[in-house]
Parts: C-alpha cells; sequence; structure tokens
C-alpha cells in the first residue's frame, strides 16, 4: 500500500512540474524575426517600374510565439553603418509597425524614391529589427533584411542571339528600356508566343513613334515578321 501512495505522489508530482513548465514557456518572451533571412537580400530596379518614381517593397514579420488580443507596436530601424542609401532621400521607413489583435504575421512597406545617381550605382539599405518592451529578437539569421535598389540596366539573360535574330533585333540599353515601357512584363521563362507578342508591341509603336538607336547609330528596328 505504502509503494502504492508513493507512486501516486510522484506521477502528481511529475504532473504539476510538467504543468508549471508549460505555464512558464506561454508566459516567456515574446520574439519576433523577419520572414526572409538576411543572406536573401532583395534587388529592387526601377528598371522594372517604368514611369514610377517611387516604389514599395513589402517586409514581412512574423511572431516565434503566440498571438495577442492586443495591438502590439514593434520597431524596424536602419543599420546606418552598413547602409549606403540615405533616409528620406532614397527610401523611407514607416512610422509605426504593429501587430494587429491576434496577428503573427504583419507586413509593412519600405518606400523607395527614383534618383538620378541610381542610374550608375546600386545603394544598399539595411534594416534590422529592435527589441522593445513587447518583443526580444528572434533568430539572429532573422533580424535583418538587405535591399539593393538601382536604376541600372543591362542586357538581360534571355535575350538570347536566337532572341535577337527573330524577335528584338540588335540590343540596346534605350531598347530595352522602351520596350519594358510597352510590355511591362517579365520575359524571363517566357515562352516564344509571349517573346513574338511583346516584340509586335514594341515594331507597332516603334512604326509610331520612330527612335534613333544612338547605341546603334541606327533607326531602332525589331526583327520580328508581323
Amino acid at each position: 500500500m505504502k509503494k502504492k501512495i508513493i507512486y501516486v505522489i510522484l506521477v502528481v508530482s511529475s504532473f504539476f512540474s510538467c504543468e508549471k513548465e508549460k505555464i512558464e514557456v506561454y508566459h516567456g518572451a515574446d520574439y519576433v524575426q523577419f520572414d526572409k533571412a538576411w543572406s536573401d537580400s532583395s534587388s529592387i530596379s526601377f528598371v522594372f517600374y517604368p514611369g514610377r518614381s517611387e516604389v514599395k517593397i513589402p517586409v514581412v514579420s512574423k511572431l516565434s510565439s503566440f498571438a495577442s488580443g492586443m495591438e502590439r507596436e514593434y520597431r524596424l530601424v536602419v543599420n546606418k553603418e552598413f547602409s549606403t542609401a540615405e533616409e528620406n532621400v532614397h527610401f523611407s521607413l514607416p512610422e509605426k509597425t504593429v501587430f494587429k489583435p491576434g496577428a503573427v504575421i504583419d507586413t509593412a512597406y519600405v518606400t523607395f524614391y527614383l534618383k538620378p545617381e541610381m542610374e550608375t550605382a546600386a545603394f544598399r539599405l539595411v534594416v534590422e529589427l529592435e527589441a522593445n518592451e513587447n518583443f526580444e529578437l528572434g533568430q539572429l539569421e532573422h533580424q535583418m533584411n538587405i535591399f539593393w535598389v538601382h536604376n541600372m540596366i543591362s542586357r538581360p539573360d534571355w535575350w538570347t542571339t536566337s532572341v535577337e535574330n527573330n524577335y528584338f533585333g540588335k540590343y540596346s540599353d534605350a531598347k530595352y528600356r522602351l520596350l519594358l515601357q510597352v510590355w511591362p512584363k517579365d520575359l524571363e521563362g517566357s515562352n516564344d508566343s509571349e517573346k513574338r507578342a511583346a516584340a509586335l508591341q514594341l515594331k507597332y509603336h516603334l512604326e509610331e513613334n520612330p527612335v534613333w538607336d544612338r547605341d546603334n547609330n541606327e533607326q531602332m528596328r525589331v526583327s520580328v515578321k508581323s
């Protein structure tokens, strides 16, 4: 009988010990981190946003803890030491970022501004999370996001010799920029039908709006046949 009593006491003690541990974990610190790791940097080129002087890029943060029934603020800050982009010149951060009641994911937006110097240089922005009264920081590799912003253009990989001969003709930066204006879709991974449609769109535009291609020293034209 004594053995049974001792066994019950041990089981009950173990149960309450586990319950205590669960309660302590549940009421522990709340952690916030970026969805992306710092090694997964983002490149923002205004080349792909023709006619726009600013773009908003999402920054996703998430909790590695429980949601709350209250709105809780978290903080995005700029690492000025490693950033070459200037705040309020090349970009701006939101004034306030919060997790809404019941939410474990939030999307904030960084606004980037087109500047003449982006034609020849890429600017780096390093955004970090900062601990506050609501949150501790999560995994180290998810505490920082890196962005590169520019307006430089170069011949894309898909503009091959075959594409040149059959669709778009000789490559030039000016022609590529014009293509992105009349056909603002990324042709990376596109099929022949999509390339042909884009080339025809550019062809019709050039017929109505002739352009001198300075890079190739000739009237800008495409090789696609109607």
